[in-house]
Parts: C-alpha cells; sequence; structure tokens
C-alpha cells in the first residue's frame, strides 16, 4: 500500500461573505444614503403646507378707541373651508398656529369712524396670546378731517417648535380718541413659508 507523504488538512472555511456579496452590500448601502440624501435635498425645495384666516364681511360696531386696548373684534366667516396646521378660532378672534417655522402673516383693516379737527393716531399690535407678548406693533396715522383708518400688509414671523399652538390676535389703542368705530373690512390669514423638514 503506497504512503502518502503529501497530506495535508483542509483549512477551516472562511467566515467572511464571498467578496462579491461584500462588494454589493457596500454599493446597497452607499446607493442607499445617496437616494435619501436626494430626496430631503429636494423636499428643502417644497414648503411645508399650512394655511388658515379669518376675516368679517359686514359691518360690525367696535367699542371707542383710546389710550386703552380694544381686541379686534367682529370676525364672521372663516377663510378656508379646511384649513391645515391653523385653528380658525372667530369665537376668540384669532388663530392658533399648531405648527412651528417661518409663517407669513397678512392683515386687511379698514375702519370708518367720527372725524376730528385735529389728527389722531392708533396702534396697532398682534399679540401672541399664549405667551402674553407683542409680535408687532405698528402706528397708524389719521389726518384731521377723515372719517376713516385702513392698514393692509404681509410680515414674516418664526415660531418655534415649542411654540407649537400659538394663538394669535389683533388689539388697537395706546393713542388718540376714536368714538363710533365700525369695522368694514377685516381679513386675517396665515400661510407656512417653512421648507419640509422631515417625511
Amino acid at each position: 500500500m503506497a504512503r502518502i507523504n503529501n497530506f495535508r488538512p483542509q483549512e477551516p472555511p472562511s467566515q467572511q461573505p464571498p467578496v462579491l456579496v461584500r462588494y454589493l452590500r457596500s454599493e446597497f448601502e452607499r446607493i442607499t444614503q445617496w437616494v435619501i440624501g436626494g430626496v430631503f435635498a429636494q423636499l428643502a425645495l417644497y414648503v411645508a403646507k399650512g394655511y388658515g384666516g379669518i376675516a368679517n364681511t359686514q359691518q360690525e360696531p367696535s367699542a371707542d378707541w383710546g389710550l386703552g386696548w380694544t381686541v379686534v373684534d367682529g370676525w364672521n366667516i372663516n377663510v378656508v373651508n379646511e384649513p391645515v396646521s391653523v385653528t380658525q378660532d372667530q369665537a376668540n378672534n384669532g388663530l392658533s398656529i399648531d405648527r412651528g417655522g417661518i409663517w407669513v402673516i397678512n392683515l386687511l383693516f379698514a375702519v370708518q369712524h367720527d372725524e376730528s379737527q385735529q389728527g389722531r393716531y392708533t396702534t396697532l399690535e398682534m399679540r401672541d396670546e399664549t405667551n402674553n407678548e407683542t409680535l408687532l406693533s405698528f402706528l397708524l396715522y389719521t389726518a384731521r378731517n377723515v372719517g376713516g383708518t385702513s392698514f393692509s400688509g404681509s410680515f414674516l414671523i418664526d415660531l418655534p417648535p415649542e411654540n407649537n399652538g400659538k394663538f394669535l390676535s389683533w388689539r388697537v389703542g395706546g393713542g388718540s380718541f376714536y368714538t363710533n368705530v365700525v369695522y368694514n373690512n377685516l381679513e386675517f390669514t396665515v400661510t407656512s413659508a417653512s421648507e419640509i423638514q422631515d417625511l
């Protein structure tokens, strides 16, 4: 019987996956990260949906204006039938923004009142009723012998995420005396201007 002198035991099988499998795994992970990064880069180009508003479509008497503050009331319709991230609260004379971010505030404000022989002014403020602070403030001037005052504008505000549910309203005061005030036209709307942050 021939003697086998060159016998060597086999090496144990490798515990690593074959080279091709490792390569495919790394490529899959790389492509997945690339796709996810691209998706979020594209999302950053789009604005997160959010809108709502309240308005007044009929003449509505107001309390007289003076040094004290009067809440702007008389809102009688919702601007949007199905608001998104906004609660339209006519009863409490304002809007609740239910998500942080950059928001565009739009206000149309037109009133009539008694004339005066002197020029007058009043202050129009947008209030954060949740935190009891003023976010926007404007001086409105009325020339003498003029029986109406109006204002319109759009403004950006930045609401941190922790301020979800912030309730916003308007008030007038801190100035001259106005009598027989009647709201002729009011519209208060908000629109989200923030990019989408997550899926």
